[in-house]
């Protein structure tokens, strides 16, 4: 049987599943509330966590006090007036494991825009200490 050709709109998804799965840093794609839209397949791992696993969960589960609780308010202040401190530089920050420990790591986060009417954070984690 031969290859059909993809359209622009299949080789996109494609593409972006090669990404998550051939990455190795973790990578998580998450929505302007905190909500992990997807994570790729390095987020076991380093976290401990699948990525059917934390899909849908908010970013918060992988984040340690004091900025756990913080969280969602950056992420407010930000929906409302485009200001955010993370974007566009590396940042070290704490991460939690499933298991609960932490760990020392870099995390950088870019912004997608889409169709909707939402922003998406892309944040990788780019340095671990595991």
């Amino acid at each position: 049987m031969p290859d059909l050709p993809l359209n622009p709109s299949m080789m996109a998804d494609v593409l972006y599943r090669s990404v998550l799965e051939s990455t190795l840093d973790p990578f998580f794609v998450v929505d302007a509330y905190g909500k992990i839209l997807d994570a790729s397949n390095s987020v076991e791992s380093v976290f401990g966590w699948k990525p059917d696993e934390l899909r849908g969960e908010n970013i918060n589960v992988l984040i340690p006090e004091p900025h756990h609780s913080q969280h969602d308010g950056y992420l407010k202040k930000y929906r409302e007036t485009g200001v955010t401190f993370l974007v566009g530089q590396p940042r070290e920050f704490h991460a939690i494991r499933k298991d609960g420990s932490e760990f020392p790591c870099e995390i950088s986060a870019a912004l997608v825009h889409t169709d909707t009417d939402t922003d998406t954070d892309t944040d990788t984690d780019t340095d671990t200490d595991t």
